[in-house]
């Protein structure tokens, strides 16, 4: 009798040694579902050829996501491995230390599906961390959303309100819930700002205090000065020390500038004012006088030019001889061999002429002395301290 029994040939791999090359497995359900989602067959035009298109895209839109999450049954979901889903769903999973989190806080959540962070805590135990990872994919979706979980067996907490004496110069509202030990007490900020006409700050100050602070020196008023890298805290001493130290930069710089615009090619001259024949445009033609030469001398005229006086004011109580504390006038007077302007720098009767140059350095000594005088008015509200 003929055999009629049917042989089929099974295409096979083999390996150089002659072993076969054993088969792929079967893909992963999740897998088979994402590509079955978004595999719409070849394309073809009406005449049944195929035609190029781009390729479709993959699931990572945040619809396309979204859609594809809500479609899993909760079988689905909870039989794929969490390492699958936090990829499926464009999660990154961080482990922080517990200092990077709300105290009692053992992990967070923020962003939306396809774009999302969970940040664990260290001390969070092995066994606690997987369940409250799945409870935050439960809520994902395309919003943003923010989420946070307390340790499972950490102590229960309710927000109670605190009445605090708030300091007159503190701009914070207090409006939102804090822990005690974080409430606290804030300035306006002063801004050290970039040259060059931009609104960039390079440095900035404030005062602060934390009435409740586990450090005792922050509970008290206090300057912080940052460069918004670093803070710092100085204590008042340092803090005037400080501030005088930005006084003398200033000075420095101010300096800097004078002896710079000296020079012809950096600054331009401004019109002088129009003065009369003979005088400066300074000139208090009232006050200048003019002396005639005896013709037995010559003949001729000099004029003596006196231009802006300054007195400055003494203090109540103190007295001085010719009332007289600290006294400037510009002048030049044509009978000297150096008839060039200079001022007339003046202290209790006694004085001495200044050309350019002496005073220039006489208004960086009477610059730092006003600094001076300002540290010491700074200082005069201080307190003993206990």
């Amino acid at each position: 009798m003929r055999n009629t029994a049917r042989t089929t040939t099974v295409p096979a791999t083999f390996r150089q040694s002659g072993a076969p090359v054993t088969p792929p497995t079967a893909p992963d359900p999740l897998e088979t579902a994402l590509r079955s989602a978004f595999d719409q067959g070849e394309p073809a035009d009406a005449d049944g050829n195929p035609v190029t298109e781009p390729a479709p895209a993959l699931p990572t839109a945040t619809a396309d996501l979204h859609t594809i999450w809500q479609s899993m049954t909760i079988g689905e979901a909870a039989n794929t491995p969490l390492a699958q889903l936090l990829t499926l769903l464009g999660v990154r999973l961080e482990e922080v230390d517990p200092g990077d989190l709300i105290r009692g806080v053992a992990a967070r959540f923020h962003g939306r599906i396809g774009d999302a962070t969970i940040e664990v805590s260290r001390t969070l135990p092995q066994a606690d961390r997987e369940p409250i990872v799945r409870s935050f994919l439960t809520t994902i979706s395309p919003d943003l959303t923010y989420k946070s979980e307390r340790y499972p067996n950490g102590p229960v907490l309710r927000e109670v309100p605190v009445r605090i004496e708030c300091e007159e110069w503190c701009t914070e509202s207090h409006d939102d819930a804090v822990w005690v030990e974080d409430i606290q007490h804030t300035s306006a900020e002063a801004y050290l700002r970039q040259p060059g006409g931009t609104d960039c700050p390079i440095l900035f100050a404030h005062i602060s205090a934390e009435p409740f602070s586990g450090d005792v020196t922050k509970r008290t008023p206090h300057l912080v000065v940052t460069d918004e890298t670093t803070y710092f805290y100085p204590s008042p001493v340092e803090s005037l020390e400080f501030a005088d130290n930005l006084i003398e930069f200033g000075n420095s710089v101010r300096t800097m500038v004078h002896r710079a615009a000296r020079r012809p090619e950096d600054t331009t001259p401004q019109a002088a004012p129009v003065a009369e024949p003979g005088h400066f445009p300074w000139c208090d033609t009232a006050t200048c006088i003019t002396t005639q030469y005896d013709e037995r001398d010559g003949g001729g005229s000099y004029i003596e030019h006196v231009g802006q006086v300054y007195n400055m004011p003494l203090p109540d109580g103190m007295e001085a001889e010719h009332g007289q504390v600290l006294n400037f006038k510009l002048g030049a007077n044509e009978a000297f061999v150096d008839d060039r302007p200079q001022v007339s720098f003046l202290s209790h009767g006694e004085g001495v002429l200044l050309d350019e140059a002496g005073t220039d350095l006489a208004i960086e000594n009477l610059e730092a002395a006003l600094a001076a005088l300002r540290a010491m008015r700074a200082q005069m509200v201080q307190g003993k301290q206990a």
